[in-house]
């Protein structure tokens, strides 16, 4: 495995936690005083901020690129939660 490898292998994992993460807290914040019509849009809020810290903290690299794959990270989050609530019913 060469080390070009290892680090995109690393970058996808941290994505999947900041969809995780992003996922975790738009559902805690459900339950606030929150309207939840916003919440898609918190969701690529959260995960935009994630993807900055993440990638300025962590890999010292362009904040922007974090914060793109931040909100893609956000708007994953939102989908699959949508995508499955609507195949196994909710609310």
């Amino acid at each position: 495995m060469s080390i070009i490898d290892l680090y995109n292998s690393a970058t996808t994992t941290s994505y999947i936690g900041i969809t995780f993460i992003t996922f975790i807290v738009v559902e805690a914040l459900k339950k606030s005083k929150i309207d939840n019509k916003y919440m898609p849009l918190i969701a690529l809020v959260i995960g935009g901020i994630l993807g900055i810290i993440m990638s300025w903290l962590i890999y010292g690299d362009n904040p922007g690129y974090g914060f793109i794959y931040g909100v893609m990270a956000g708007a994953l989050a939102t989908g699959s939660y949508e995508t499955v609530k609507n195949i196994f019913g909710g609310k």
